[in-house]
């Protein structure tokens, strides 16, 4: 793997969702001037820095300084209650499903002795 320059990922994380910096600094609550510095190269995020980045950014800190490949996407608290949801329903329907089935052949059975 190349190696990735944090300010590299840092403003293709920012473009990709869509911020401009100064959105991107209210959000990470960092200073405008911060993003910036820390977009051209001209200094490095600290540790408190790039946990802030990421959160706003959804994606991790490894993505941002360039140790993998791809953005891991944080869902939100909504995102994982729906994703949830929606599985718990999927399996209330595989549930009624399994006992139709289970007591048509249990029907069918009696038919047969």
């Amino acid at each position: 793997m190349r190696k990735i320059e944090p300010w590299t990922r840092l403003t293709e994380a920012r473009v990709l969702r869509g911020l401009s910096q100064e959105q991107l600094a209210k959000l990470a609550n960092i200073q405008p001037a911060s993003i910036c510095n820390f977009e051209a190269g001209r200094r490095k995020p600290r540790s408190g820095n790039l946990l802030k980045l990421s959160s706003a950014l959804h994606c991790s800190v490894d993505y941002l300084m360039g140790l993998c490949d791809y953005i891991s996407p944080t869902p939100s608290r909504h995102e994982v209650e729906d994703a949830l949801n929606y599985i718990s329903s999927l399996l209330d329907v595989l549930d009624v499903r399994l006992k139709v089935e289970l007591i048509r052949s249990f029907l069918d059975s009696g038919r047969m002795a």
